[in-house]
This record gives structure tokens, sequence and C-alpha cells, in this order.
């Protein structure tokens, strides 16, 4: 078929100069550049530092696959003497 696809969400003109303008406060008040990713909604400006501090590093636990589970299950039935 040859139809044209719907286009994605449009933002109101307040809420994008919102945006804007919460940009260029942070911006002139941390000295970031425009790279400077958005805070999260529930965050104010003036908590940014304690709310930075706050967060915890993830760590990422990846599980065993299947194939080294089974490895380890046979190397100890073999330890055990089941094999």
């Amino acid at each position: 078929m040859n139809m044209s696809r719907a286009r994605g969400p449009r933002y109101s003109l307040e809420y994008l100069t919102f945006i804007a303008t919460k940009r260029k406060r942070r911006a002139a008040s941390t000295g970031g550049g425009a790279g400077d990713v958005d805070k999260e909604e529930g965050e104010r400006e003036g908590s940014s530092a304690t709310a930075a501090s706050a967060k915890r590093s993830r760590t990422v636990v990846v599980p065993p696959t299947v194939t080294e589970t089974m490895r380890d299950m046979w190397k100890e039935m073999k330890a055990d003497g089941h094999i």
C-alpha cells in the first residue's frame, strides 16, 4: 500500500518555550552546554546537587546462561561421584 505514515506527537508552543527557558537557566547556572540531559519531571531546579549525589550507580548482574549452568552442574556431579 502506498500510504503516508502518521506523524509523531506534536508539542504545544507553550511547552517548547518552557523547556527552552529551563535549559537556558540550567546552562547559565551550571556553565553547562546544550548537550546537558533534562532532569526528571519530579526534580526541581534548586535540588539538582542533592539529587545527583543521592543517585546510586547501577550494577548490572547478568545471570548465567543455561549452558554455563549445565556445565557447572555436570562438574559438581562428577566431583560428587554421581557419574
